[in-house]
């Protein structure tokens, strides 16, 4: 790279003023600070690019692009479709291939910019046999270099490159410049249809920033500068405690977190070192981020273990325990609800831990309350499954146990439910309401149950008896008399019946079914002869009632809706609807 002569300026002027201007531009050099400057470049933009063909005919659509003198670090893009990297041929040239895109513009714009490099050429497209046709005006961005390290502020050459509708190279009109990050200054015309100007990033996140350009209302291009992070200047250390399947002797590992100046994650040759304990080879599990697992020296046991990470200059440490065997810490994690089932059995989670939180081997035993306890089973190290068979309860309780490990122990509660039985006997009285009338009710049930995930389904046998009275006058014969009439229903039903819980203590019924119904009806008029009768008719039901749990079965509400069909008796006639009014009780039986 040949630097650009530097040329010398005499100030005119008393001493005393340039003594001044010295001082203040000292001034200014010491509140900023230095900042690493744009690389070196050509005054100006007339390297002359060779396009081969000039003009690419229909279906060809590839020409070779020669760029007569440069070093390796050159960048070559163009408006449309691709071009490869330029690679050195020959004496001093370079070549690269350009490739159009399925529907190239009549004029593509290719630029070239590089510490010694400054260049543009047109390359036309003609379709279908046709001469070239004007296009529209193209625009091209380049930032020079291409990347720049974000730990610390620096500048990047930014180069606009444009021509009008014929392929022309621009010379009225100023692009501007606008940076996601940092600000660009001092744009100027370097040669025809180009500009360029000075782009400075202050210090900060590693990633890509886009330049952009444009001139008045036509379309923006796009440039994108790379942030690279900066050399390691500090390590972030952190001990992970053994997990899952760890082997004896397994301590962990080690993750080292490496930051450059702003705080970026940055790669670097890793080192780890600990006098206490083992440390294997470090691997990379991200930019920046490496781990390393940790195994114990044999006979190391108590001990407070140092490990030390270097990375150039950065340094970082962390200490831990070396855990003893002696359990310290026992926690048990409640299976939830457990079900009063002699038939089977729950599964208690123990975890024993050291003071420091990692497991140890120590097998937890459990005893207290009216269950049984079984031996533990280990799913992984410190972690432990514990057997409990709970007793038959006739109602909801909790249940407090000890759980011990070596020294360590801790207390359990632990939710035993009423086990849900196969039948029930239900008993219920009440009353009945049906045209106006009001009279006593009551019913017997019988159910069997069989359970579906948190609720039962049942078929339900169910007998129920009401009595409704009605007395009034008729007229007989033209003299007013007394009638008095009294109905008994005596339905026998055979229900779709469903039950759950509600919270720990309530239980919700639903029913649905049918059956027949025994109809009697007796009935006087006056003087006459009473008429007593009866007869059969169908009959459906429906109801719901709920309740709380109390001793060995539940007290209920029961709403239940029955309908009764024509008994085609002399005295009754005619369907009926009696709405039944219940309080009962369900014993568990089975």
């Amino acid at each position: 790279m040949n630097p650009s002569p530097v040329r010398r300026t005499r100030v005119r002027g008393s001493g005393v003023a340039s003594g001044w201007a010295i001082q203040v531009v000292v001034g200014l050099l010491a509140l900023t600070g230095p900042v690493p400057a744009a690389r070196a470049a050509p005054r100006s933009c007339e390297t002359a690019l060779s396009v081969t063909p000039s003009t690419i005919p229909a279906g060809t659509r590839k020409a070779r692009i020669t760029i007569p003198a440069g070093l390796t670090d050159v960048q070559l893009r163009s408006s449309s479709g691709s071009v490869t990297s330029p690679v050195r041929s020959g004496a001093g040239a370079m070549v690269a291939e350009f490739t159009a895109a399925p529907e190239s513009p009549p004029v593509v714009l290719v630029a070239a910019v590089g510490p010694t490099v400054c260049g543009s050429a047109v390359l036309r497209i003609a379709w279908e046999g046709l001469a070239p046709a004007r296009g529209m005006p193209v625009s091209l961005v380049l930032v020079d270099p291409r990347s720049l390290t974000a730990a610390q502020e620096g500048e990047v050459l930014v180069y606009v490159f444009a021509v009008d509708d014929r392929g022309i190279p621009r010379s009225r009109g100023v692009p501007s410049i606008h940076a996601a990050v940092g600000s660009v200054t001092g744009v100027e015309m370097i040669s025809r249809g180009v500009w360029r100007g000075r782009l400075r990033v202050p210090a900060g996140e590693a990633i890509a920033t886009t330049v952009e350009a444009g001139f008045d209302l036509e379309p923006r291009v796009t440039a994108s500068l790379a942030r690279a992070p900066g050399d390691p200047v500090s390590i972030q250390v952190t001990h992970e405690p053994p997990g899952g399947a760890a082997g004896a002797g397994a301590l962990g590992a080690v993750v080292a977190s490496i930051r450059d100046s702003a705080g970026n994650l940055t790669e670097a040759s890793l080192a780890l070192e600990s006098e206490e304990v083992l440390v294997g080879a470090p691997v990379r599990i991200d930019r920046g981020v490496y781990r390393a697992p940790l195994e114990a020296r044999p006979g190391t046991r108590g001990n407070v273990a140092v490990v030390a990470a270097r990375a150039g200059a950065a340094v970082g440490t962390t200490s831990f325990i070396i855990a003893p065997p002696a359990a310290a810490v026992v926690r048990v994690i409640p299976p939830g609800p457990i079900r009063s089932d002699r038939s089977s059995s729950a599964q208690i989670e123990v975890v024993v831990t050291d003071a420091s939180g990692v497991p140890v081997a120590e097998v937890p035993v459990g005893s207290g309350g009216a269950g049984e306890f079984g031996e533990a089973f280990p799913l992984e190290p410190g972690h432990w499954t514990l057997p409990y068979r709970p007793p038959r309860v006739l109602e909801d309780t909790t249940e407090r146990v000890v759980v011990k490990a070596g020294a360590a122990s801790t207390t359990a509660d632990l939710r035993i439910l009423a086990r849900d039985s196969r039948f029930s006997l239900g008993l219920k009285a009440g009353a009945a309401l049906a045209g106006g009338r009001v009279g006593p009710a009551a019913g017997v049930e019988f159910g069997v149950w069989a359970l579906v995930g948190e609720a039962q389904l049942g078929l339900v046998l169910g007998v129920d008896w009401w009595m409704l009275t009605e007395r009034s006058t008729v007229t007989i014969g033209g003299v007013p008399s007394g009638y008095e009439g009294t109905q008994n229903y005596v339905p026998l039903l055979l229900s779709l019946a469903w039950r759950a819980p509600i919270g720990e203590r309530w239980l919700f019924w639903a029913t649905g079914g049918g059956g027949g119904a025994w109809v009697q009806s007796q009935a006087q008029a006056g003087a006459q002869a009473q008429v007593l009768e009866s007869g059969f008719a169908p009959a459906a039901s429906g109801s719901l009632s709920a309740g709380p749990r109390l001793g060995p079965g539940s007290l209920f509400l029961e709403v239940r809706g029955t309908w009764v069909g024509d008994p085609q008796l002399s005295t009754l006639s005619g369907s009926s609807f009696t709405l039944l009014g219940l309080l009962g009780f369900r014993f568990d039986v089975g």
